[in-house]
């Protein structure tokens, strides 16, 4: 008998954005696992990596849309399948403790993914995994009620800690749910307040490549002075750049001469630079703003300390395990960060890194000044550092995790050829 054909789908809001994600498609295409993308945006080109640009034009966009095909889709979902489509709709507008905003939300994402449906059903889609519980995540779930195409996703961080859009509903329909930390499936289990979720629950951190990201043949870079603390990320509440900055001032308080040049863009930029101004840091502190990867790799290998002093926001979002973290730490830099939500998953205090309390700028300059003093320390730290990311949180081990969840949760593939991506041998998904 011949195998059928079909796909796996990634479903993202925006793709190909984040490393995380791109990667880990790459990654499972290697393994022969055939997969197509899918997104509700298309990135604008400036902020995507080299390596990712021709991701971009095999992946199908719902915006802009493509109106007579959008008609098309409801028209038809509405005319075969009424029972289905209207139960769908009210399902996802009237679900308790949801506000008004988040209803409109809902309903603009329902008008999106019945256009969706009748594309992955046209592409031979057999099951749909999502990163963020988010709103591709409602996207999948009103796909999975039109179409039966089941559902997963992975759980990162605000999209449970802070914006949870009928969450519980998508947490009781996915097929299974990939959570990025221990931290993140307590979490879940507790807010859907039923133990029974745990079972479907599995615990796979994110990887990166290792042999992307790997220690610089040329240490004396690092070895600068002043010494370079780095720091990466969005300029939000909850990386706790405001506590970074005055941890630096502590330091030049108590006489230590470092540079500080903390990489990213956001809303607390303006904040930020009048902190610096206020605390007279300008000739410390840089922030550069956005930078590629390119650029981003080669501060990585220019820095003596790695610090993140991640916080819990004031609406409860925090990070889950970030991925810069894993990086800084696989190029065998010390880093610094604190003992919020998954990190002491990554950075175990004292072994792989230095962990403090958040919010408190005082700790952070004491760990960070340790660092400084100790050079033996900071090395001792950052190779345990760079072998913890080897050995847990490398791409390829994490990738065949997640394909082992493919081939046994995802549902009844039967003889589904899902295993002939390009450059990839060509294998039948075995019946779970």
């Amino acid at each position: 008998m011949s195998a059928k054909t079909g796909y796996i789908a990634y479903l993202a809001q925006i793709y190909p954005d984040l490393p995380t994600v791109y990667r880990e498609v790459l990654a499972l295409r290697a393994k022969g696992l055939a997969v197509k993308t899918f997104a509700t945006w298309r990135p604008r080109i400036e902020t995507v990596s080299e390596e990712a640009r021709g991701l971009i034009e095999e992946t199908f966009y719902i915006f802009p849309v493509r109106w007579l095909g959008f008609l098309q889709a409801h028209a038809g979902y509405l005319l075969t399948k009424p029972v289905a489509y209207i139960a769908t709709l009210i399902f996802v507008l009237t679900r308790p403790g949801q506000s008004l905003s988040k209803r409109k939300r809902t309903l603009l994402h329902f008008a999106e993914a019945v256009y969706l449906a009748a594309e992955v059903e046209r592409q031979d889609i057999r099951h749909i995994h999502v990163h963020f519980a988010l709103n591709a995540a409602t996207l999948a779930l009103v796909v999975e009620r039109l179409t039966g195409v089941p559902f997963s996703f992975t759980a990162h961080a605000n999209d449970i800690f802070a914006d949870q859009v009928i969450l519980k509903e998508k947490t009781k329909a996915a097929r299974f749910i990939v959570a990025i930390s221990e931290y993140n499936k307590r979490f879940l289990v507790e807010y859907a307040g039923n133990p029974q979720v745990a079972e479907k629950i599995h615990v796979i951190h994110s990887g990166i490549s290792i042999t992307d990201f790997s220690p610089d043949p040329y240490p004396a870079r690092a070895s600068a002075t002043p010494p370079l603390i780095l720091s990466v990320g969005r300029l939000v509440e909850k990386k706790g750049f405001p506590f970074l900055i005055q941890a630096c001032k502590h330091l030049r308080d108590r006489g230590y001469q470092v540079r500080c040049v903390i990489i990213g863009s956001g809303p607390e930029e303006e904040t930020l630079r009048r902190m610096i101004h206020d605390f007279d840091m300008e000739d410390w502190i840089e922030l550069p703003g956005w930078l590629d990867q390119a650029h981003v790799k080669t501060c990585l290998q220019e820095a003596a300390i790695f610090a993140l002093p991640c916080i819990v926001a004031a609406n409860g979002d925090r990070d889950g395990i970030p991925a810069v973290l894993m990086e800084a730490m696989a190029v065998a830099k010390p880093c610094v960060s604190t003992t919020v939500s998954g990190i002491p998953e990554l950075i175990v205090d004292g072994h792989t890194g230095l962990l403090v309390p958040e919010k408190d700028a005082t700790a952070l300059a004491d760990a960070l000044s340790r660092l400084l003093d100790d050079a033996a320390l900071a090395r001792r730290l950052g190779q345990a550092g760079r072998d913890k990311v080897c050995d847990e949180f490398n791409l390829d081990s994490i990738t065949s995790q997640i394909l082992h969840l493919f081939l046994t949760r995802a549902g009844d593939w039967g003889s589904c050829s899902c295993f002939r991506s390009s450059g990839a041998t060509q294998r039948p998904l075995p019946t779970p």
